[in-house]
């Protein structure tokens, strides 16, 4: 079992504590957008996590969890506006959903904003 979340960047991109999400020692993929130079564009970024944490993750308020969804399904309008308001307080960005979008339709929408290439179907492999 599989949880996405929107997790805060961490570190001070050094060398000895570079820029990275918080994953709480989660087995994890995730996609931290950087500027030119190497700095975070957002103070949160998009993390995939194996189960093994996911009851640390999930106690830690400082990440927004995506509701416990397969790509396939779609999801309500309660989840379409969690997940909007979700992605202004973390990002920023406004980002409108609606009920009967799949997950894989907001995760794809999110994942572009992060990285114009990202496929959640690959960005699901990477854990």
């Amino acid at each position: 079992m599989r949880r996405y979340f929107l997790s805060p960047v961490i570190g001070t991109g050094t060398f000895e504590d570079p820029f990275r999400l918080k994953t709480n020692g989660a087995d994890y993929a995730a996609i931290v957008p950087t500027d030119a130079v190497g700095a975070p564009r957002f103070a949160y970024g998009l993390l995939i996590a194996e189960a093994g944490s996911l009851a640390t993750l999930l106690a830690d308020v400082t990440l927004s969890a995506f509701p416990d969804m397969q790509l396939s399904d779609t999801i309500t309008g309660a989840q379409a506006t969690q997940l909007s308001a979700a992605v202004l307080s973390r990002l920023g960005v406004v980002l409108t959903f609606s009920a009967g979008d799949t997950f894989a339709d907001v995760l794809r929408a999110i994942g572009r904003l992060l990285d114009p290439t990202f496929s959640e179907r690959n960005f699901a492999r990477g854990v």
